[in-house]
């Protein structure tokens, strides 16, 4: 019999599998999930019927039913690079370049894009009550969110904004309290911070001896897991903080890993530890005793790796049954219009017929017709219309023009910071 917990893998080569689940406590493999591979922080369970996924490489995501395993696909608007579920399965938020999207799952509508961040978004968590969730970048940014502003919107601006890391932002830990969590986050700047989700407030900072890629804190939040570009994990006591300004302690205690650990995970009990490294294992670590228990190994460098309670599915107790939670597939562009009190109207096409008869089809006036038809279901004033049927012929080299800005302002971020860190020299000196 399956134990009450189980851990999700997957690895960037899929040879194997795209995704596994493995029992937590004899390390013995539960199921498989074929096809393609998992990009980095994007494997989460959606409720608890749905595995879900997204390619690193395709604007593609994969959801696989837990259930009968069925393998379906759902075509994004960009690459994704970041990926949550809310607790109850009733919401999912994707980072897409800087941008994050937020659908709702039974019906599948984009109920917002927000748009704060400035570079690719690495991380998303969601707090244990789901109202809340938090986004780290790349331009060392932590975000914090409020799900029902932002999905009634459509756009909104985030509840706190933490700037205090001096590099990319690679992983984030939501604790329990609902509004009243501690958020964690560590960077490539060697350090791991703590916020309060409800003030603000910048509550701690510890500083490593090495890059960090993943964080994680056991349930009672007494000590918070570094996992670090060493292939060292250190264990941070977090009831020695007196004050914002001091700075954590942290030792080296789980060794094993000979590369950089990209994922951390605890148990509910808070006495069991996973890890995922690029050295193509995740370790099972005993916490009392800081000694690996379990070696899970695969064919490339781990991307996921997290626990979660076994899904009745994978227990040989009990029987396939349909899943709880509806699943429709994501549309890619917000087409729903909001009445006064927020409900989500479906706004149709307005039809020609309306029009009088000289600009009836077939008579010299049909193309206006038709132009202010899709002026009316779009919102646009027939002057708005004019100008977007003019500028039509040059939107594939606005849209050129506006990736090639894109491009060259990432080259501007990532030569500033080398400049500030020092790691290269401004072409110019100022003259002495």
């Amino acid at each position: 019999m399956a134990s009450l917990e189980c851990v999700f893998t997957s690895d960037a080569t899929g040879q194997l599998f795209n995704a596994c689940a493995w029992d937590v406590v004899s390390g013995s493999v539960l199921a498989q999930y074929k096809g393609n591979t998992s990009g980095p922080r994007t494997l989460c369970m959606l409720g608890s019927d749905y595995l879900v996924s997204a390619q690193p490489e395709k604007p593609v995501l994969q959801v696989w039913s837990l259930q009968r395993k069925d393998h379906k696909h759902m075509v994004c608007p960009g690459k994704v690079t970041a990926l949550a579920a809310s607790p109850d399965g009733s919401h999912c938020v994707a980072g897409i370049q800087e941008k994050i999207y937020v659908w709702q799952v039974c019906s599948g509508d984009l109920l917002a894009v927000l748009s704060r961040h400035f570079q690719p978004v690495t991380c998303l968590r969601f707090s244990d009550d789901g109202a809340r969730f938090v986004s780290a970048s790349r331009d060392g940014q932590v975000l914090a969110w409020d799900l029902a502003d932002a999905a009634g919107a459509g756009s909104a601006e985030p509840l706190h904004a933490w700037t205090q890391h001096g590099h990319d932002v690679t992983d984030l830990h939501v604790g329990q309290g609902g509004d009243l969590a501690r958020v964690y986050s560590v960077s490539l700047d060697q350090t791991l911070r703590a916020y309060a989700l409800d003030t603000g407030e910048v509550l701690a900072t510890a500083v490593l001896d090495a890059a960090l890629a993943a964080v994680v804190v056991d349930p009672d939040e007494g000590s918070a897991f570094a996992g670090a570009s060493s292939g060292k994990i250190f264990q941070v006591s977090l009831h020695n903080n007196q004050n914002p300004e001091c700075v954590l302690r942290a030792e080296a205690t789980f060794i094993g890993h000979q590369a950089r650990v990209s994922c951390l995970s605890i148990s509910f009990d808070g006495l069991l530890l996973v890890s995922g490294s690029d050295d193509t294992t995740a370790r099972i670590w005993d916490i009392p005793s800081k000694q690996c228990i379990h070696i899970l190994h695969h064919k490339g460098a781990l991307t996921n790796a997290f626990i979660a309670l076994t899904p009745a599915a994978l227990t040989q107790a009990t029987k396939a049954a349909p899943p709880s939670l509806p699943l429709t597939t994501f549309k890619r562009s917000m087409q729903a219009a909001r009445d006064a009190n927020g409900t989500a109207v479906n706004v149709g096409r307005a039809s020609t017929e309306l029009w009088p008869s000289s600009l009836a089809k077939g008579g010299g006036g049909y193309r206006l017709a038709e132009e202010c038809a899709r002026a009316l279901s779009s919102g646009a004033t027939p002057e708005e219309s004019e100008m977007e049927v003019a500028d039509g012929a040059g939107e594939k080299e606005a849209l050129k023009e506006v990736a090639a800005l894109k491009q060259v302002n990432r080259q501007l971020y990532n030569y500033a910071w080398s400049c500030v860190l020092g790691l290269q020299e401004p072409p110019m000196k100022p003259r002495s």
